[in-house]
């Protein structure tokens, strides 16, 4: 018992658990001076410290997890598996040359090799090079899978797409040449929702078979729980990514966040100026809100919903206001009031 509390002490000093501490020691000072902006400090340090913690992180991705069931064994039924890319590191040491797959990719590799291995299927391994100087994934996996014994007949790359998207598209053109019609999609269990989504669209009848799994079937609380950890923030960003499945901080231009809202299915109310702060907010309420069951606090609201608060000074797009949802509903608004509206 003791060391188990030693153990949970030195957590509170690790990276995370240490900034946490150090927010709240801050936040102490702050009320106690009444500092300007210590309201605005208390929300960022609750939302931190939320989305780093087990309850909040597994409540936010576990559903996206369970949303398809991977098939038993070789019962799946396909006539090519199709492998998405999850990430490689460029120009590291490997067994027979360089470049590695991440370690998302690799746990959906596993799986897609077992897999061919058991049916005798072609793969089609889909994902390119994103940026300047990255690794091309599919040329990684083709590598590993001629020095695992898969024919090359048997290994079809799309070594072009750069996100999900044209993951689905590219691989529909293949699909379509070969002649397949029944693939087997697999990536990891939170992105297979929106996969799904994105292949449907391109009018492809895809059967999920989902790995990787980040969260476990049986909930096992323990003290650890309440400690924040870099590993359930990450989680927790990667379930708000899928939920919108746009990443708006990357969009700059209005026409373009508009249709990025448009491929998720999100259509803006008539009456919305078809701005990127409005595409943003129609995207959470029709796309995130309804997945908000544990308490969770959504901050830095687009200035088009939030007309008299105050912008943030990190991104004038948005503004200095929180709402509170717990179980789907609103159940608190705040915001720093705009005090020089003109």
């Amino acid at each position: 018992m003791l060391l188990y509390i030693i153990k949970w002490l030195y957590a509170w000093i690790l990276p995370m658990g240490g900034i946490v501490l150090a927010l709240i020691l801050l936040l102490c000072y702050m009320f106690r001076k009444h500092s300007p902006g210590r309201w605005a400090l208390a929300v960022v340090t609750a939302v931190f410290y939320l989305l780093s913690i087990e309850p909040v992180s597994n409540g936010l991705i576990h559903p996206l997890e369970t949303a398809y069931d991977q098939p038993q064994g070789t019962a799946v039924a396909g006539d090519v598996i199709v492998l998405l890319g999850g990430g490689s590191r460029a120009g590291v040491p490997d067994f027979d040359g360089t470049g590695q797959v991440g370690s998302a990719a690799a746990n959906r590799f596993l799986m897609a090799l077992r897999l061919q291995k058991a049916k005798d299927l072609p793969i089609l391994l889909s994902g390119g090079t994103i940026l300047e100087g990255d690794a091309n994934e599919s040329e990684i996996e083709k590598r590993m899978l001629l020095s695992l014994g898969v024919p090359e007949n048997k290994i079809f790359m799309d070594d072009k797409s750069r996100n999900t998207a044209e993951n689905a598209a590219f691989s529909k053109q293949i699909c379509e040449h070969q002649g397949w019609t029944k693939p087997i999609l697999v990536t990891s269990a939170f992105h297979m929702p929106r996969s799904v989504r994105f292949f449907t669209r391109e009018g492809l009848d895809v059967t999920p078979y989902p790995c990787d799994y980040h969260t476990s079937a049986v909930t096992n609380w323990s003290g650890y729980s309440v400690v924040p950890q870099s590993f359930y923030l990450f989680n927790s960003c990667l379930a708000i990514k899928e939920y919108v499945g746009i990443d708006f901080g990357a969009i700059t231009d209005d026409a373009e966040a508009v249709a990025a809202a448009k491929a998720q299915g999100v259509e803006l109310a008539p009456a919305a100026e078809k701005t990127w702060g409005n595409a943003l907010y129609a995207c959470f309420d029709q796309k995130v809100e309804e997945k908000l069951i544990q308490p969770t606090f959504i901050t830095m609201y687009p200035v088009e919903v939030s007309p008299l608060t105050k912008r943030s000074p990190a991104d004038p797009r948005l503004t200095e206001r929180f709402e509170l949802f717990i179980c789907h509903s609103e159940l608190a608004n705040a915001y720093s009031e705009l005090n020089d509206p003109l």
